[in-house]
């Protein structure tokens, strides 16, 4: 309620500026009223109302979380129902093998209304896991814009099954652009494939709060998932990043000269060398476990 102790006149305009926080439901219908008060009696001798002037455009990821896209790799939509189904998470293999499979991944997101100007916020993505479950470190990634002068950062919380990284100092962010928090991911062996945790990749948003110097308790954007995938995962093959004296038991190699040649125990192995070099990476699997039944364009690696 705001007070004036002086007539209002019909020919003035009259701003009022405060400051709202984020409502924790949507209003279609709000409304104000102005009354008039005898300055001698607590009388109201005028009222008018103004309905439906103000709304509430709720805040969330699109119809279904349909703003929010899961990509592996070199940046391959796996919500893609035309993708062979060798696009997916990769655990560990059951074989004992020093090399970890990192899965390349991408969580895109968009917001379905501009955040708005002159409100700081930080960014919670869920990656709960099983035990075992590691996140490479300096892998983490965005392009989330910076409020202020302040520079985003981004944090990695885990505990054995709970892991949770937060990226501080986010500005403003626009329904007109995809923004993403990258990392390479390895998930552990499991003898029956079990699809991921169901708080994988849930995204969140909050708002800070300066006055109060903390975080919203209750998010701006409340968390969700891409539901247009099925976090199925497969075992590594056990051959594919093999460690044998015949390649030095590594899987990077140096070769100079303008073309690759076969990885042998007299070449094999990363070596210092004044000329450019070519780096070369071994590994075992026969076209179809790369492919599948049927060779696809998609098919590839990421390193």
């Amino acid at each position: 309620m705001i007070s004036l102790n002086t007539s209002i006149l019909s020919e003035k305009h009259y701003v009022f500026s405060v400051s709202v926080r984020n409502p924790k439901y949507v209003a279609q219908n709000g409304g104000f009223e102005i009354r008039s008060l005898l300055s001698n009696a607590n009388k109201i001798i005028e009222k008018t109302v103004g309905s439906l002037t103000f709304s509430v455009n709720p805040l969330n990821w699109g119809t279904t979380n349909s703003n929010l896209k899961v990509m592996l790799g070199w940046g391959v939509d796996i919500s893609k129902s035309s993708l062979p189904p060798q696009f997916t998470f990769f655990r560990g293999s059951a074989a004992l093998n020093p090399f970890k499979f990192y899965n390349a991944i991408q969580f895109i997101f968009t917001p379905s209304y501009e955040t708005g100007t002159g409100v700081q916020l930080k960014i919670e993505l869920r990656l709960d896991a099983e035990s075992g479950f590691e996140i490479l470190a300096g892998s983490i990634s965005e392009n989330l814009p910076s409020f202020g002068n302040n520079q985003v950062y981004c944090s990695l919380d885990s505990t054995i099954t709970l892991n949770k990284i937060t990226c501080y100092n986010v500005g403003v962010l626009s329904n007109l652009s995809d923004y993403h928090i990258g990392l390479k991911a390895y998930f552990p062996y499991d003898a029956t494939e079990s699809v991921l945790n169901a708080n994988f990749g849930n995204l969140a948003i909050y708002t800070y709060h300066s006055s109060l110097g903390n975080y919203d308790s209750l998010p701006l954007i409340g968390e969700g998932r891409c539901q247009l995938i099925s976090y199925a995962t497969k075992n590594n093959l056990p051959g594919i990043l093999p460690s044998v004296a015949s390649n030095c038991y590594t899987m990077a190699h140096s070769q100079t000269g303008t073309n690759i040649v076969a990885v042998n125990p007299s070449n094999c192995g990363i070596k210092t060398n004044e000329k450019a070099q070519n780096l070369a990476f071994t590994f075992t699997a026969t076209a179809a476990q790369i492919y599948g039944a049927t060779f696809n364009t998609y098919a590839g690696f990421s390193f």
